[in-house]
């Protein structure tokens, strides 16, 4: 799998993006590093999207957003991140992995690259 740096300067230009071009597909976070040892955070939820903060009490924090249901989501934040690096394979996003200044990574893993709504039809 191919995996690609994002620049810092991109970060919020990119993640906006992304958030768009992925809304809906099923993802898992795992969380894993020194200081939280290995975790699934959430399994097979739909993505509903990830922000970078430049302003307020929030800022240099990138947060994950997956939906619980139609009004209720899990939010990850990841602190002060030091590298965004994205996963292809045969031009098909396939992750998307966060590293926090302490080692720790957030790593969104999507189960099928397709919309939520599309497997209800199934």
């Amino acid at each position: 799998m191919a995996r690609q740096e994002v620049m810092h300067e991109q970060w919020s230009q990119f993640l906006d993006n992304f958030s768009r071009q992925h809304e809906g597909w099923l993802a898992t976070l795992e969380i894993t590093g020194p200081n939280v040892g290995n975790k699934i955070e959430t399994k097979d939820l739909p993505f509903r999207g990830i922000t970078y903060d430049l302003k307020g009490s929030s800022r240099n924090n990138v947060s994950i957003f997956m939906a619980i249901n139609d009004q209720e989501d899990e939010t990850h934040t990841i602190t002060n991140p030091s590298h965004i690096r994205f996963a292809s394979d045969q031009g098909i996003d396939r992750e998307l992995e966060l590293e926090s200044g302490d080692g720790d990574r957030a790593i969104l893993r999507f189960t099928h690259p397709i919309r939520s709504e599309s497997v209800d039809r199934l």
